[in-house]
């Protein structure tokens, strides 16, 4: 029998930009990489062993697919509704590494999140969750205070927005509905204040390590594409959230892995859980984690879906230097000319990947990336000055209807 044949197979669900640091991973640690997925022009796929078109949504179809290629090990990437597809397939094939498909929707669907927090008691906005605009009309008839309203399906921000007034909330139910595929809402109080990350990881119950992030946005303000380890006020947060995990974990008999979760610390100093996932986050988080905590967490995460031993994980190093990512991105749509770096932003920048470079199209700049920066930093303070303007130092520059260049 070959060597090949003698690899263990994964199957990873999704070959976003995101998944690349899993991909190759996946492969140092031994695997033979299979990437799945019905757009063929994922640049992931192309770092993969092999790649096999299907529908991740399609449970059952897929699961009779992964038989047929003997797959060992399923990675649900950086995507909710691969979660899902992660759950549903490995319980069909008896894996072990990933919760119930029950389970997964909990903390994948909004408004599934939600009703469990309420009843759990969980440190989250008092939210509504509706499936009808009528319904969802009705309840904001006498708003007095701001909303934010977003579909129950969806990711990165798309169908997400505040309300201040009864016409802007008439707009934003109308427009969460428009990008719901399961046409449902959810509503709940803005929270005013500051929006961060807890990276933790599971084993039998337990947060074995976490780490906090700021969150930073650019056009998209629901989108985070850029993020600096640890949080200002870190520590607190850990002090107060980590419990939560925990309690969330035992709950709803959490496998062991990752649970990340945004949160955001308002005006008077509480942390309010926004929403809480087992997938990993886009962006490259993971490799800028990997770095400010000593361990490689696109690896341990790996191990668990996948159902390894985890008795060896390791213990948390203090970190040598402040790390930070970010994702490239365009101010309007339109054809790049050049990505350009302020010069006194290099001594920082130790890692540089770009995805779609002069001459590409940008058709939706709200959501599509160019590329990663990982940056290290000396001090909190110089990557707090950094970070805080950081697409003003990093510039996609665009094409004008004349054929010449437009600054962002």
């Amino acid at each position: 029998m070959s060597k090949l044949l003698k690899q263990k197979k994964l199957l990873m669900l999704s070959a976003k930009d995101s998944e690349i640091p899993f991909i190759l991973t996946a492969r140092n640690m031994g695997y033979y990489v299979i990437t799945t997925g019905n757009k063929a022009d994922r640049s992931g796929h192309r770092y993969a062993d092999e790649y096999v078109p299907f529908d991740f949504s399609d449970y059952d179809g897929l699961a009779r697919r992964a038989r047929e290629l003997e797959i060992d090990a399923l990675c649900q990437g950086c995507n909710d509704h691969c979660a899902l597809s992660a759950s549903a397939v490995g319980t069909k094939l008896g894996f072990s590494g990933h919760d119930l498909l029950e389970t997964a929707a909990i903390l994948h669907r909004k408004d599934r999140f939600k009703e469990f927090a309420e009843k759990a008691g969980l440190p989250c906005p008092v939210s509504k969750w509706f499936t009808s605009q009528e319904g969802a009309l009705e309840f904001g008839a006498g708003l007095e205070s701001p909303l934010i309203v977003k579909p129950t399906d969806s990711a990165g921000g798309a169908g997400v927005s505040v309300a201040r007034s009864r016409a802007e909330y008439e707009r934003a139910v109308k427009n969460a509905f428009s990008w719901s595929a399961e046409g449902h809402i959810v509503v709940e109080p803005f929270v005013e204040g500051t929006l961060h990350s807890l990276s933790t990881f599971v084993i039998g119950g337990k947060v074995v390590a976490s780490m906090t992030a700021n969150d930073y946005s650019f056009k998209n303000r629901y989108l985070t594409n850029s993020g600096a380890f640890p949080a200002e006020g870190g520590a607190e947060a850990e002090r107060a959230l980590v419990p939560v995990v925990e309690r969330v974990a035992r709950e709803l008999d959490l496998v062991d892995g990752l649970l990340h979760l945004q949160y955001i610390k308002d005006r008077e100093g509480r942390f309010w859980i926004i929403e809480m996932m087992r997938r990993s986050p886009g962006n490259n988080y993971t490799v800028a984690l990997s770095r400010s905590t000593g361990i490689n967490w696109q690896e341990w995460i790996l191990r668990a879906e996948a159902g390894e031993d985890l008795s060896g994980f390791p213990a948390m190093g203090e970190p040598d230097a402040v790390y930070a990512y970010h994702s490239i991105m365009a101010a309007e749509n339109g054809v790049v000319s050049a990505i350009e770096i302020d010069d006194d932003l290099e001594e920082f920048v130790y890692q540089y990947v770009e995805w779609n470079g002069p001459g590409s199209v940008v058709s939706d700049y709200m959501n599509e990336k160019m590329g990663s920066i990982q940056l290290r930093f000396p001090d909190a303070c110089t990557c707090n000055s950094v970070m805080g303007g950081i697409n003003d130092r990093v510039r996609v520059v665009m094409r004008d209807a004349a054929g010449g260049e437009g600054l962002r």
